[in-house]
């Protein structure tokens, strides 16, 4: 039998198709689905409230190589700057709020889609892999979901630098002659991924090196001088930051040797050690299309033209197999932290599933219609998948008690109350950090810009409220104590408001 030409295939679209509005449409509808509900949830607890402290500081006092906590030096979360600075830019400009925390998280992950898009489409002339790339990636729920797109976290950022350089190092690779401006750009986007997010910014182009060694076109980084040049941008500019934020604050590459390689990666975080199939299970079960991924394993045995689509599913292999074995090295496994790997398989299973389309055996007035059936059921699968998540099941999961400040603040000041003292204990933590509530903090330093006076209780010391006071917990260990002394002032039912005008309870 012959393989069919579908309308989905390269060979039977016009060479140069009009694919403007194709991407335009899919990226508003991308637009749409992951940044619908972007103010609807509050600060999330790990690690998006750390972050929004760090940026609502710098926000007030000015940009600086130093992120602060509590505005001391924050040796904490060691990452390099670059996530808050564009979070304390955007938390500037249009105010502190959920929204404006997550913009720049919300644009780099459009900005992903539309750089798989383009990619997709010139490697393969496919209207098909270019819209289905982009929607395997969108309603993918390691994408989309916690921690992600929708989230101040580091991931969606770090994803956009390490997509943008696989994806144009694999082209430089496969030019006849190196393009300056390309490599060189590779360096910078090198280097924004590490200034993201630290070493975590290296992992994904291990992949990318093991495939010119066992390809053999490492020759080529050595005949002109533009990829030592790259290399030396990255030295420059990723270990600069590292040693002036050294000189700014002793103490700083310490901290990160211990967080980042010998505390993490080597030791491991309680309760993060997991098994060594946790993070391909994990993509599995997080990718929008998971158990198709196994369609990847039947690739290589599939009819190939030496074309680019099968030279990028070889250089996609050596990446996403090299990217979970790094990975699954480490002591700490956390699945946010393998949100890079969802654009490159992506791209790959939509070659592969465009190729499959293509050898379903010929009926005439049949096939076609097979494989259209085949695109509108996965897709529809996707969309619906994608909204229940988004709207029934993440909400609930990220939500916790502490995270409602925000909003019993908002309703006491509608109801004329300036003077407020917080009892929070903190949360649980692996780090000995006493009373840590970051998401009481930066509630309370929003709350206290718009004029509210708000004194934090030591929950050690006796209760002591002055006149007009009122008394706000939203931990749960003190919950039942502050509604004994009175009626509370707020609705929401983890949390309690007391006027200091209510009687206290004995003991």
């Amino acid at each position: 039998m012959q393989p069919i030409r579908l309308s989905l295939s390269t060979d039977a679209e016009p060479r140069h198709p009009r694919l403007w509005p194709w991407t335009a449409g899919f990226l508003v509808v991308a637009a749409v689905f992951l940044g619908f509900d972007i103010a609807a949830h509050p600060i999330v607890l790990w690690d998006e409230s750390r972050l929004a402290v760090n940026a609502l500081e710098m926000s007030r006092r000015g940009f600086s190589l130093i992120t602060t906590y509590g505005f001391q030096p924050d040796l904490w979360n060691t990452k390099p700057p670059l996530l808050i600075w564009l979070e304390a830019g955007s938390l500037r400009l249009f105010g502190p709020s959920e929204w404006a925390l997550r913009l720049p998280s919300l644009l780099a992950a459009l900005a992903t889609v539309g750089l798989i898009m383009r990619f997709s489409w010139r490697l393969s002339r496919s209207r098909f892999v270019t819209v289905g790339a982009a929607a395997a990636l969108v309603f993918s729920q390691g994408y989309f979901g916690e921690h992600a797109a929708q989230s101040g976290d580091y991931d969606t950022l770090l994803c956009f630098f390490t997509s943008a350089y696989l994806l144009l190092l694999f082209e430089v690779l496969h030019e006849r002659r190196a393009d300056a401006g390309r490599v060189l750009l590779c360096g910078v986007l090198v280097a924004c991924a590490c200034l993201t997010k630290g070493i975590a910014g290296l992992a994904p182009g291990v992949g990318a090196f093991a495939y010119v060694v066992v390809r053999g076109r490492w020759p080529r980084l050595f005949q002109t001088p533009w990829y030592a040049l790259a290399g030396l941008i990255v030295v420059v500019l990723v270990g600069g930051y590292y040693l002036l934020r050294e000189r700014a604050a002793p103490g700083y590459l310490a901290a990160v040797r211990y967080n980042e390689l010998g505390y993490r990666y080597l030791h491991g975080m309680n309760g993060h050690q997991q098994p060594p199939y946790y993070y391909l299970q994990w993509v599995i079960e997080l990718f929008s299309l998971g158990p198709l991924l196994l369609l990847l394993l039947i690739a290589p045995f599939l009819r190939w033209m030496p074309t680019r689509s099968a030279a990028f599913l070889t250089y996609a292999g050596f990446v996403v197999v090299t990217l979970l074995l790094v990975f699954s090295l480490s002591r700490t496994k956390i699945y946010w932290y393998i949100v890079p790997i969802y654009p490159i398989v992506s791209i790959a299973l939509a070659i592969v599933v465009h190729r499959l389309l293509q050898m379903i055996p010929h009926e005439p007035g049949r096939a076609a219609g097979e494989a259209k059936l085949i695109v509108i059921v996965l897709a529809l699968y996707m969309i619906a998948a994608g909204l229940v998540q988004k709207l029934s099941l993440i909400p609930p999961h990220e939500l916790n008690s502490q995270g409602l400040y925000g909003e019993v603040f908002a309703q006491l000041d509608r109801q004329g109350v300036r003077r407020v003292a917080t009892l929070d204990g903190g949360v649980y933590n692996n780090d000995g950090l006493v009373d840590y509530s970051p998401q009481r903090r930066f509630y309370s330093l929003i709350w206290a810009g718009r004029g509210m006076d708000i004194r934090i209780q030591d929950p050690d010391k006796p209760l002591a409220l002055a006149a007009g006071e009122v008394l706000v917990t939203c931990d749960p260990s003190y919950h039942r104590w502050t509604l004994a002394r009175g009626r509370s002032l707020t609705n929401m039912a983890d949390c309690a408001a007391v006027a200091s005008s209510s009687p206290p309870r004995a003991g």
